[in-house]
Protein backbone atom coordinates (compact mmCIF):
# COMPACT_ATOMS: atom_id res chain seq x y z
CA UNK A 1 0.00 0.00 0.00
CA UNK A 2 1.36 3.46 -0.85
CA UNK A 3 2.16 5.89 1.98
CA UNK A 4 2.40 8.91 -0.26
CA UNK A 5 -0.64 11.10 -1.12
CA UNK A 6 -2.10 10.94 -4.38
CA UNK A 7 -4.36 13.88 -6.14
CA UNK A 8 -7.03 12.38 -7.78
CA UNK A 9 -9.18 14.60 -10.46
CA UNK A 10 -12.95 13.42 -10.94
CA UNK A 11 -14.86 14.65 -13.80
CA UNK A 12 -18.43 13.03 -14.73
CA UNK A 13 -21.69 14.95 -15.60
CA UNK A 14 -23.58 12.77 -13.02
CA UNK A 15 -23.30 14.21 -9.87
CA UNK A 16 -24.73 11.12 -7.73
CA UNK A 17 -22.16 8.78 -9.43
CA UNK A 18 -19.59 11.97 -8.62
CA UNK A 19 -20.23 11.75 -4.97
CA UNK A 20 -20.83 8.06 -4.64
CA UNK A 21 -16.99 7.27 -6.28
CA UNK A 22 -15.78 10.61 -4.08
CA UNK A 23 -17.23 8.51 -1.01
CA UNK A 24 -16.34 5.68 -2.00
CA UNK A 25 -12.44 6.98 -2.55
CA UNK A 26 -12.37 9.09 0.77
CA UNK A 27 -12.26 5.74 2.94
CA UNK A 28 -8.81 5.54 1.67
CA UNK A 29 -5.85 7.80 3.50
CA UNK A 30 -3.96 7.43 0.76
CA UNK A 31 -6.70 9.28 -1.76
CA UNK A 32 -7.13 13.11 -2.12
CA UNK A 33 -9.45 14.06 -4.34
CA UNK A 34 -8.32 16.64 -5.29
CA UNK A 35 -10.95 18.04 -8.60
CA UNK A 36 -14.47 17.15 -8.62
CA UNK A 37 -16.64 18.51 -11.77
CA UNK A 38 -19.06 17.95 -14.05
CA UNK A 39 -17.67 20.70 -16.74
CA UNK A 40 -14.09 19.96 -18.70
CA UNK A 41 -14.49 24.00 -20.26
CA UNK A 42 -11.66 25.02 -17.22
CA UNK A 43 -10.35 21.63 -16.83
CA UNK A 44 -6.94 22.89 -18.46
CA UNK A 45 -6.78 25.79 -16.43
CA UNK A 46 -7.65 23.65 -13.48
CA UNK A 47 -4.94 20.78 -13.70
CA UNK A 48 -2.51 23.66 -14.01
CA UNK A 49 -3.04 25.24 -10.91
CA UNK A 50 -4.14 22.04 -9.06
CA UNK A 51 -2.42 19.06 -7.88
CA UNK A 52 -3.40 16.34 -9.73
CA UNK A 53 -1.40 13.08 -10.33
CA UNK A 54 -4.41 11.19 -11.88
CA UNK A 55 -7.59 12.07 -13.66
CA UNK A 56 -10.77 9.65 -13.64
CA UNK A 57 -12.97 10.94 -16.46
CA UNK A 58 -15.84 9.78 -18.01
CA UNK A 59 -16.31 9.54 -21.92
CA UNK A 60 -19.43 10.67 -22.62
CA UNK A 61 -19.67 14.27 -21.22
CA UNK A 62 -21.82 16.76 -22.95
CA UNK A 63 -20.16 19.46 -25.34
CA UNK A 64 -16.75 17.89 -24.91
CA UNK A 65 -14.57 16.19 -26.92
CA UNK A 66 -13.23 13.87 -24.52
CA UNK A 67 -10.82 12.26 -26.86
CA UNK A 68 -9.71 15.75 -28.15
CA UNK A 69 -9.41 16.67 -24.55
CA UNK A 70 -7.12 13.42 -23.71
CA UNK A 71 -4.78 14.68 -26.08
CA UNK A 72 -4.34 17.98 -24.76
CA UNK A 73 -3.98 16.93 -21.53
CA UNK A 74 -1.29 14.51 -22.49
CA UNK A 75 0.55 17.02 -24.41
CA UNK A 76 0.81 19.48 -22.18
CA UNK A 77 0.63 17.61 -18.47
CA UNK A 78 2.22 14.70 -19.36
CA UNK A 79 2.86 13.79 -15.63
CA UNK A 80 -1.08 13.51 -15.18
CA UNK A 81 -2.26 10.01 -15.77
CA UNK A 82 -5.70 9.24 -17.06
CA UNK A 83 -8.08 6.61 -16.30
CA UNK A 84 -11.60 6.62 -18.19
CA UNK A 85 -14.45 5.60 -16.08
CA UNK A 86 -17.21 4.66 -18.83
CA UNK A 87 -20.39 2.49 -19.33
CA UNK A 88 -18.85 2.40 -23.58
CA UNK A 89 -17.52 -1.75 -24.15
CA UNK A 90 -17.06 -1.10 -27.77
CA UNK A 91 -13.48 -2.32 -27.76
CA UNK A 92 -12.69 -0.27 -31.17
CA UNK A 93 -13.43 3.21 -29.30
CA UNK A 94 -10.99 1.65 -26.36
CA UNK A 95 -8.17 0.72 -28.59
CA UNK A 96 -8.39 3.89 -30.13
CA UNK A 97 -8.54 5.96 -26.22
CA UNK A 98 -5.34 3.62 -25.68
CA UNK A 99 -3.49 5.16 -28.79
CA UNK A 100 -4.10 8.07 -27.33
CA UNK A 101 -2.13 7.67 -24.65
CA UNK A 102 -4.96 7.00 -21.36
CA UNK A 103 -3.45 4.81 -18.63
CA UNK A 104 -6.21 2.84 -17.65
CA UNK A 105 -9.91 1.68 -18.97
CA UNK A 106 -12.82 0.52 -16.43
CA UNK A 107 -16.69 0.10 -16.96
CA UNK A 108 -18.59 1.87 -14.23
CA UNK A 109 -20.16 -1.81 -13.34
CA UNK A 110 -16.56 -2.73 -12.15
CA UNK A 111 -16.58 -3.35 -8.14
CA UNK A 112 -15.20 -0.11 -6.85
CA UNK A 113 -12.63 -1.76 -5.67
CA UNK A 114 -11.10 -2.24 -8.94
CA UNK A 115 -10.96 1.17 -9.48
CA UNK A 116 -9.02 1.62 -6.14
CA UNK A 117 -6.59 -1.17 -7.32
CA UNK A 118 -6.18 0.41 -11.03
CA UNK A 119 -5.94 4.01 -9.15
CA UNK A 120 -2.21 2.49 -7.09
CA UNK A 121 -1.52 0.78 -10.40
CA UNK A 122 -1.21 3.64 -12.99
CA UNK A 123 0.04 5.54 -10.40
CA UNK A 124 2.97 3.15 -9.36
CA UNK A 125 3.59 3.09 -13.52
CA UNK A 126 2.38 -0.06 -14.05
CA UNK A 127 -0.28 -1.77 -16.80
CA UNK A 128 -3.49 -2.75 -14.83
CA UNK A 129 -4.80 -4.96 -17.18
CA UNK A 130 -9.02 -4.63 -16.63
CA UNK A 131 -10.67 -7.28 -19.06
CA UNK A 132 -11.71 -4.15 -21.26
CA UNK A 133 -7.95 -2.92 -21.48
CA UNK A 134 -6.61 -6.03 -21.95
CA UNK A 135 -9.24 -6.90 -24.66
CA UNK A 136 -8.65 -3.51 -26.50
CA UNK A 137 -5.33 -4.88 -26.45
CA UNK A 138 -5.91 -8.04 -27.93
CA UNK A 139 -7.90 -6.58 -30.36
CA UNK A 140 -5.35 -4.79 -32.07
CA UNK A 141 -3.14 -7.39 -32.34
CA UNK A 142 -5.51 -8.90 -34.99
CA UNK A 143 -7.36 -5.68 -36.45
CA UNK A 144 -3.80 -3.90 -37.33
CA UNK A 145 -4.91 -0.46 -39.55
CA UNK A 146 -2.47 0.90 -41.90
CA UNK A 147 -1.88 3.93 -39.27
CA UNK A 148 -0.61 2.25 -36.71
CA UNK A 149 1.28 -0.51 -38.50
CA UNK A 150 5.11 -0.74 -37.91
CA UNK A 151 6.98 0.66 -40.56
CA UNK A 152 9.76 -2.05 -40.52
CA UNK A 153 10.50 -5.06 -38.80
CA UNK A 154 12.15 -4.22 -35.41
CA UNK A 155 14.19 -6.52 -33.19
CA UNK A 156 14.49 -5.83 -29.65
CA UNK A 157 17.56 -7.00 -27.58
CA UNK A 158 16.89 -10.05 -25.28
CA UNK A 159 17.17 -7.59 -22.71
CA UNK A 160 14.62 -5.45 -24.00
CA UNK A 161 12.21 -8.26 -24.77
CA UNK A 162 12.91 -9.42 -20.62
CA UNK A 163 12.07 -6.05 -19.80
CA UNK A 164 8.58 -5.97 -22.17
CA UNK A 165 7.48 -9.17 -20.47
CA UNK A 166 7.95 -7.40 -16.90
CA UNK A 167 5.90 -5.09 -18.07
CA UNK A 168 3.23 -7.00 -19.17
CA UNK A 169 3.79 -8.96 -15.70
CA UNK A 170 2.30 -5.60 -14.27
CA UNK A 171 6.04 -5.16 -12.57
CA UNK A 172 7.22 -1.19 -11.19
CA UNK A 173 10.15 0.39 -12.44
CA UNK A 174 12.26 -0.37 -9.43
CA UNK A 175 10.91 -4.29 -9.60
CA UNK A 176 11.93 -4.32 -13.25
CA UNK A 177 15.20 -2.28 -11.81
CA UNK A 178 16.10 -4.30 -9.21
CA UNK A 179 16.02 -7.28 -11.85
CA UNK A 180 18.89 -6.16 -13.76
CA UNK A 181 20.73 -4.80 -10.81
CA UNK A 182 20.05 -1.11 -12.27
CA UNK A 183 19.02 1.94 -11.27
CA UNK A 184 15.53 3.54 -12.20
CA UNK A 185 16.44 6.16 -14.45
CA UNK A 186 18.49 3.77 -16.46
CA UNK A 187 14.74 1.80 -16.84
CA UNK A 188 13.63 4.87 -17.64
CA UNK A 189 15.85 5.57 -20.50
CA UNK A 190 15.71 2.10 -22.04
CA UNK A 191 11.72 2.15 -22.09
CA UNK A 192 12.18 5.55 -23.74
CA UNK A 193 14.51 4.15 -26.47
CA UNK A 194 12.36 1.31 -26.89
CA UNK A 195 9.12 3.09 -27.66
CA UNK A 196 11.62 5.27 -30.20
CA UNK A 197 12.74 2.33 -31.80
CA UNK A 198 9.34 1.30 -33.03
CA UNK A 199 7.79 4.98 -33.17
CA UNK A 200 5.59 5.37 -30.22
CA UNK A 201 4.91 7.25 -27.33
CA UNK A 202 3.47 5.27 -24.68
CA UNK A 203 4.05 2.22 -23.21
CA UNK A 204 0.35 0.93 -23.89
CA UNK A 205 1.53 1.60 -27.75
CA UNK A 206 4.98 -0.58 -27.23
CA UNK A 207 2.71 -3.47 -25.50
CA UNK A 208 0.51 -3.50 -28.50
CA UNK A 209 3.58 -3.87 -31.01
CA UNK A 210 4.52 -6.59 -28.79
CA UNK A 211 1.48 -8.46 -28.76
CA UNK A 212 1.34 -8.16 -32.74
CA UNK A 213 4.88 -9.23 -33.17
CA UNK A 214 4.43 -12.30 -30.76
CA UNK A 215 7.48 -10.67 -28.54
CA UNK A 216 5.40 -10.63 -25.14
CA UNK A 217 5.03 -14.68 -23.89
CA UNK A 218 1.49 -14.88 -23.16
CA UNK A 219 1.04 -18.29 -21.04
CA UNK A 220 -0.86 -16.67 -18.83
CA UNK A 221 -4.92 -16.50 -18.23
CA UNK A 222 -5.55 -13.56 -20.60
CA UNK A 223 -8.71 -12.83 -22.11
CA UNK A 224 -10.23 -13.73 -25.72
CA UNK A 225 -12.25 -11.63 -27.85
CA UNK A 226 -15.59 -11.98 -26.57
CA UNK A 227 -14.38 -10.93 -22.94
CA UNK A 228 -14.36 -15.24 -21.56
CA UNK A 229 -11.25 -15.80 -19.91
CA UNK A 230 -8.94 -17.96 -21.16
CA UNK A 231 -6.46 -19.68 -19.54
CA UNK A 232 -3.38 -20.66 -21.34
CA UNK A 233 -0.49 -22.91 -20.05
CA UNK A 234 2.49 -22.86 -20.43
Amino acid sequence: MPTERINIGLIDDHAMFRKAIKDYLLHYPDIHVTIEDADTRNLLTIIKTTPCDLLILDLCIPNCNVPELIQQIRQQYTRTRIIVLSMCTEISIISGLLDLGIHGYLSKAADPEELYEAIISVYHNKIYKSALFTEALYWNKTEVTPGNRPTAKTVYTEREKQILQLIWEEKTTREIAATFFLGTRSIEKIRQEMKEKIGVSTTVGMLKYALKNKIIRDDMAVWDMTGHEDKRIG
